[in-house]
């Protein structure tokens, strides 16, 4: 027994063509996690915090909103993302102490000489 096989006419193809070319873009239904959420927001956040709100009553308002988030969670994400309220910037003087300078650098060990008490022995076949 043939089995026959569906087909269609050019018409109907270049009408499907056409309808599928109207048709107006689907809205995204895509779940963003809370650390993606908190990046999105974390401009928003950070005008929040400048305006006197702390980050308690930030999370609040999150959840108020919809995304349950607490604060400790919150306070993690935004450090993990390097715009913390309480980071310090590196001052001048961080920078100092952070870079050796010649007086203080120590002396390299000169060819054949080692450090400490550990001295390499010649190879051996034994194992």
């Amino acid at each position: 027994m043939k089995v026959k096989r569906a087909t269609v006419t050019e018409a109907t193809l270049k009408a499907i063509a056409a309808k599928a070319l109207e048709m107006p873009e689907k809205p995204s239904q895509r779940d963003v996690s809370a650390r993606e959420a908190v990046m999105a927001l974390k401009r928003e956040i950070q005008v929040l915090q400048k305006r006197g709100y702390t980050l308690d009553e930030v999370a609040e308002f999150l959840t108020g909103q919809g995304m349950p988030i607490s604060s400790p969670t919150l306070r993690a994400y935004l450090q993990r993302s390097g715009s913390a309220g309480r980071t310090k910037k590196a001052t001048a003087a961080d920078t100092a102490k952070a870079t050796p300078s010649a007086h203080n650098a120590k002396p390299e060990a000169a060819a054949g000489e080692t450090k400490g008490r550990f001295t390499p022995r010649a190879d051996s076949d034994e194992i």
